[in-house]
């Protein structure tokens, strides 16, 4: 049975059973190469036609990066922590915009206005699109959003002890591979995730898409580097 088709079976009793006196907020988690930007498109396109009469729609959270000079700040205040020198870790995201979009669906806006983050832009490097080349929803309110994300959902240990019994597991598994990274980078990352728990929350389900073999993931951000 296919990714597509568990999912739709699993979301279609509960679009069918909700009352709609606020959005359905669903949530979609993936690894890179995954396949969860093909199966959030596929999804609204699907469910679109099985419940006409809702307004369902899909966003991802690459959308909602930092622009580029404000990414370009955070990676000089973190100088020698690596996994703030680029976007798509926890830090990366414009979080006040996405709860402005958020607001939007919740208050039953019928203009909705949904950030465009082009990829292509600083050679590669990326940067939010003018906002004439952003989505504008009008003339209907959001009932069923889907938010896709390679972290969405994730939740912060929060617990400094464990985090770094976890970190120096992870380390001396993969030694030398995660050297550069130490221990004051994780509980940066662990704090920064913690802020995210605030849109999670807002969630009503999840979809977790897996994959059979890590590698994959590690070949799928071999092939766009």
């Amino acid at each position: 049975m296919s990714v597509l088709v568990r999912s739709l079976g699993f979301l279609e009793p509960i679009i069918r059973g909700w009352d709609y006196s606020k959005p359905l907020f669903i949530g979609l988690e993936g690894p890179q190469g995954s396949g969860k930007t093909y199966v959030s498109t596929k999804l609204v396109k699907e469910l679109s036609v099985k419940f006409p009469a809702l307004n369902i729609v899909r966003c991802s959270m690459d959308d909602f990066y930092l622009t580029f000079e404000e990414q370009k700040k955070v990676s000089e205040q973190n100088i020698g922590n690596i996994l703030l020198q680029g976007r798509g870790l926890p830090g990366s995201h414009d979080l006040k915009l996405l709860f402005e979009c958020f607001a939007q669906i919740e208050n039953g806006s019928d203009h909705v206005i949904i950030p465009f983050y082009d990829k292509s832009l600083h050679k590669g490097k990326g940067d939010r699109a003018l906002e004439k080349e952003w989505t504008h929803l009008r003339g209907r309110k959001v009932d069923v959003v889907l938010l896709e994300g390679w972290f969405a959902g994730y939740r912060a240990y929060n617990n400094e002890t464990v985090l770094k019994r976890k970190w120096e597991e992870v380390r001396k598994q993969h030694e030398p591979k995660f050297d550069s990274i130490k221990l004051e980078h994780i509980l940066k990352l662990d704090h920064d995730l913690s802020l995210y728990e605030q849109i999670w929350a807002r969630f009503d389900c999840f979809l977790y898409i897996t994959t059979s073999d890590l590698a994959n993931v590690h070949a799928s951000v071999l092939s766009v580097l």
